[in-house]
């Protein structure tokens, strides 16, 4: 992240750095050893790779729009599921409301990544177009004009809409005007038109509402969870056109098996740590608290740093990292697993590693045997499940070591009534720890290993 720009701001502010002796040529050449060396491993160059030889005939596809459809339907998480609310049944559906700014997101983030001429820009597919496969008899209605707006006069309209419909269908969140490159999000939390919308929507909902919850940005959600009239919660992410796959998941067609890959915060987080202190660990911070008003900086509170990360983060999350609920129910068992680990590979590993950066294929070199774990499908519905594995290295949690680190994960297909097994294998890193100094140093100790995250029942888990 911090050696490739996508601004502007290393192409106008390198070269005057260079010139004040702020960063040296040393600086810029390792900076491009480690981006050139990426490129090399991706084949940008001769000879040509993979990704190089797929003819253009390829890109638009059936094939391929269906493997991007797909990518929806294996990343989207399931953060609430009570009462049933999901899967919907499609006969027992008339009409659907879809409520929301995010109602018909689509194509204003369609070329973020590519060009603005896409495989489905003709025709950019909606939430609404994933739910019409389904109960054609759906409608739109935003209530809010667009994400960050405080205009509240459509809220009574949306509320009417509600009332009306057999099922409604929440889309809210963000988009690219509250965060992207260059531009940071401002805040964690709703703004209050999208919380006003949410909460009398859903309280004037025939049956509980479903929340599909469009953003890039962690929001804190402990309202959307607590609320009683809101059933189920489905986090999509950004995705664009894709946003079509999402019925599958909706109707049951497809069960959910992603995983958050955030953690998300209070909305308390945000004032409690400044976006300029970069520092991981919980502790005090030498920057201000972002709520202080005062004139002079000098006398504003300085901060406490709680912790970024799941590996750090000391506080309760409202949602854990690699959280995520299934229409089916897994239980996990391990069968096998070293019980101790040689460090001499570790050590090994670690000479000539300059800093903490260690090459990928040296990070990822098997230090031990692997933890295998028996997974068994104990519901009623065939399904992905995904097997994370989690490290405790020895004083987790405390003088700045982390509390835990993913070390492993794996997709598997689980029949219902049926179990598969699932073998992680620890690295070399995950047996090493940063020191205060910045180097890399094998840790001796007892480790812990655990698997999965433990799903909330008062979430339908």
């Amino acid at each position: 992240g911090t050696d490739i720009d996508c601004g502007n701001f290393v192409s106008d502010n390198a070269a005057s750095a260079l010139k004040k002796g702020v960063i040296t040529e040393d600086d810029i050449d390792k900076r491009l050893h480690k981006a050139f060396k990426l490129r090399f491993r991706l084949q940008h160059f001769d000879p040509a790779g993979p990704l190089q030889k797929i003819p253009e005939d390829d890109v638009c596809s059936d094939y391929s729009i269906e493997l991007s459809m797909d990518g929806l339907k294996q990343s989207a998480t399931l953060l609430k599921n009570t009462k049933k609310t999901l899967p919907l049944e499609a006969d027992s559906i008339k009409s659907v409301a879809v409520i929301g700014p995010n109602a018909e997101l689509a194509q204003s983030i369609a070329s973020y990544y590519g060009p603005e001429n896409h495989c489905l820009s003709d025709n950019p597919p909606t939430l609404v177009d994933a739910i019409q496969q389904f109960v054609p008899l759906t409608s739109a209605i935003a209530g809010v004009p667009n994400v960050t707006s405080s205009d509240e006069s459509g809220i009574l309209a949306a509320v009417e809409a509600a009332k009306n419909a057999d099922q409604v269908v929440l889309a809210v969140g963000t988009d690219l005007t509250w965060a992207m490159e260059g531009h940071d999000a401002e805040s964690i939390t709703f703004t209050d038109a999208q919380s006003k919308l949410i909460e009398e929507v859903s309280a004037a909902a025939k049956r509980s509402v479903v929340l599909v919850l469009m953003t890039a940005t962690p929001l804190d959600l402990s309202d959307v969870l607590s609320n009683d009239n809101i059933g189920a919660v489905l986090h999509v992410g950004q995705p664009s056109v894709t946003i079509y796959g999402a019925g599958d998941l909706l109707f049951g067609k497809k069960s959910p098996a992603g995983r958050m890959v955030q953690t998300v915060y209070k909305k308390e987080y945000q004032d409690q740590i400044s976006i300029f202190d970069f520092n991981m660990r919980p502790g005090p911070s030498p920057f201000a608290r972002p709520d202080c008003t005062k004139d002079d900086y000098d006398d504003c509170e300085k901060g406490t740093n709680p912790g970024r990360t799941y590996r750090f983060f000391v506080d309760e999350p409202v949602v854990p990292f690699g959280f995520g609920l299934s229409y089916s129910k897994f239980q996990y068992e391990v069968l096998s697993g070293p019980e101790n680990v040689s460090l001499g590979a570790v050590r090994e590993a670690l000479e000539g590693v300059e800093g903490d950066f260690m090459a990928l294929d040296v990070a990822s070199k098997s230090a031990s045997e692997g933890y295998t774990v028996k997974v068994t499908n104990t519901g009623d519905v065939d399904a992905d499940d995904v097997v994370l594995g989690f490290v405790h290295p020895p004083g987790a949690g405390k003088n700045g070591v982390p509390i835990k680190s993913l070390f492993g994960f794996e997709r598997v297909f689980v029949k219902s009534g049926e179990s598969v097994e699932v073998t992680l294998y620890p690295g070399i890193q995950d047996f090493t720890t940063v020191s205060e100094d910045g180097g890399r140093v094998a840790v001796r100790g007892e480790y812990g290993f655990s698997f999965g995250i433990p799903e909330t029942a008062e979430l339908g888990g």
